[in-house]
């Protein structure tokens, strides 16, 4: 995205002076400072990277609900077991290309949690480099370093870049996608433009919300000509470049999917829209919603058509998703802890209204529409908004406003106090960042793991991948746990450990030395503590033993480790 200096101030000549300042200054993009230099390159995805990464099997150490249909598909594609249709549908009616692409790093790395969330990962991280250039043509260097530290650090973006869902897969294509579609305005590049309509494309091969990248480009193409910042002969032509390469790559997935398998293809677009009846039934009786038309089938879903009601669902829409970035209450799906802006605050807002009284500005333009665009189309205009797992693609956006608005205040305190040096300055935004930076980690890596304690599940699948194989682990039966029962991650991944289950009555007739030869695990409920664990202490000593609380502290589940052979 960098341009050599004449020609950048040229680009930007019709762009109007920023205001006087050093807010004015870094406003108007600077385009002509160097850029990274590799081994900068090299430091930034390295840092990414080790957040990112962190801890990466062991927090969250619980697999979410529906996540296991993923893991599942993904692991049969690697292990050559399912032969994969790359332009049909996957789990839960998704690209298929999206499985593949996860059962990539399965393959190379083994069928197992650290494999699978590590392409979320590198999905996630892959924005980086992209976004830092995109950001550094538009709102200048320091605004660019700000908006990538703030990024990695989102707990709203860990969230799902470390669960091995898809959602990660969209960033990528959105920022890619406007990052190209710049450099195409800037400097009247046909192919670039072209190769923004490819990346956008490239929507259709992965979770729907990464279809965005094309609407927003598209959108900021005629922001273009409405303000007349460029030709508009040459902006017609770059959208209608834009729109073939949308075609030609997204085309085919579309026509495939439309003619191979139309009920769930159907089914897949209709089932987040605001007019689906399994939403509105939440709130209005069939009565009102077939009062003019009747229902409108899509795959399976049902639409309605009552106009009358869409303006108080779109309303509805709008009030909660602007409230989730700031309440904590209306967003508690997939591990988030906290409201969707956190650590920012309302940084982000003194951003977005900078970005607006400069909207006129291509450079200002983009942003505030990322995030406002981005939050009505996956969110607001969703069935049950706020939609968290929808709206990911928009946390670029998020982290370049909060960027801004700590530069702004920043600039302002010192244009207020007055003989501060660019020096002192710069120690404030590196020492502010850091708070950030560390709130934003808590957030995530401290308050998430309290909120969302593993289940009985999870907890034996997890000690289970920290086991030798050959290993051993008895499950004393729960009550309602049927007699078949065997924990998923056990059942479906090739741990090498053995699974017993044994019901409480049988503790006083079998060898527990039987189902323990070597390293083993005994898990049992709280409410059977007193019937089993003087038992498993009279068997093997006193051994160790571990709590597994629930949400409010309470434990719901002991972990025994005997003592063998003194380990």
């Amino acid at each position: 995205v960098h341009e050599p200096c004449q020609q950048c101030r040229g680009a930007r000549a019709g762009d109007g002076q920023a205001g006087r300042g050093a807010a004015g200054e870094m406003a108007v993009g600077r385009g002509g400072e160097r850029g990274l230099c590799p081994r900068q390159r090299g430091v930034a995805l390295v840092a990414g990277f080790a957040v990112f990464a962190l801890r990466l099997g062991d927090v969250p150490n619980s697999l979410w609900g529906d996540e296991g249909g993923c893991v599942t598909l993904a692991r049969d594609v690697a292990n050559g077991h399912v032969t994969p249709d790359f332009f049909g549908l996957g789990t839960y009616g998704y690209p298929m290309a999206g499985s593949i692409y996860q059962s990539i790093w399965l393959g190379l790395f083994g069928a197992n949690v650290w494999a699978w969330r590590l392409g979320s990962v590198v999905a996630a991280l892959a924005a980086i480099l992209p976004l830092y250039f995109l950001v550094r043509a538009t709102l200048g260097r320091r605004v660019a370093w700000i908006s990538i530290a703030l990024y990695a650090v989102s707990p709203y973006l860990l969230t799902y870049a470390r669960m091995g869902y898809n959602n990660a897969q969209s960033i990528t294509v959105v920022v890619v996608t406007m990052a190209l579609t710049w450099l195409a305005v800037r400097r009247d590049s046909r192919l670039y433009a072209f190769l923004a309509g490819c990346a956008g494309g490239l929507g259709f091969f992965t979770h729907t919300s990464a279809r965005f990248g094309f609407v927003l480009a598209l959108g900021w193409l005629l922001w273009e000509w409405i303000t007349h910042r460029a030709r508009g002969r040459s902006l017609l032509m770059t959208g209608g470049v834009v729109l073939l390469g949308v075609l030609l790559v997204g085309g085919p997935a579309v026509a495939y999917g439309v003619s191979r398998y139309p009920v769930a293809f159907g089914d897949k677009q209709a089932e987040t829209l605001f007019n689906n009846v399994f939403y509105a039934r939440d709130l209005y009786p069939d009565e009102a919603l077939t009062a003019s038309f009747g229902l409108i089938r899509v795959g399976s879903q049902d639409l309605f058509y009552e106009p009358g009601l869409y303006a108080t669902l779109l309303a509805r829409g709008i009030v909660r998703t602007s409230l989730s970035f700031h309440t904590a209450s209306l967003v508690s799906e997939n591990y988030l802890v906290g409201a969707l802006a956190e650590p920012l605050g309302i940084l982000y807002l003194l951003g977005l209204g900078w970005c607006l009284v400069r909207v006129r500005r291509p450079n200002y333009a983009m942003w505030p529409a990322w995030f406002l665009v981005g939050a009505f189309v996956l969110s607001a205009t969703a069935t049950f908004p706020p939609r968290a797992a929808l709206m990911l693609p928009i946390v670029p956006a998020l982290a370049v406003l909060g960027a801004l608005g700590l530069t702004l205040i920043i600039d302002w305190l010192a244009g207020y106090v007055g003989g501060i040096s660019n020096r002192v300055k710069l120690f404030a935004l590196a020492s502010a960042v850091a708070v950030l930076g560390l709130a934003g980690l808590r957030t995530y890596f401290v308050d998430m793991p309290e909120r969302f304690p593993p289940d009985l599940d999870n907890a034996i699948f997890w000690q289970a991948q920290q086991l030798l194989r050959g290993s051993d682990i008895t499950l004393i039966q729960p009550d309602g746990f049927p007699d078949d029962y065997v924990p998923w991650g056990l059942r479906e991944l090739d741990l090498g450990v053995n699974f017993h289950l044994i019901k409480p009555g049988a503790l006083t007739t079998i060898d527990l030395h039987s189902v323990c030869a070597n390293t083993c695990r005994f898990f049992f409920a709280a409410n059977l503590s007193g019937q089993v664990l003087p038992l498993l202490q009279q068997a093997f000593g006193n051994g160790s033993l571990v709590e597994y609380p629930d949400v409010g502290g309470s434990v719901q589940t002991y972990e025994f480790k005997p003592v063998i052979n003194g380990q």
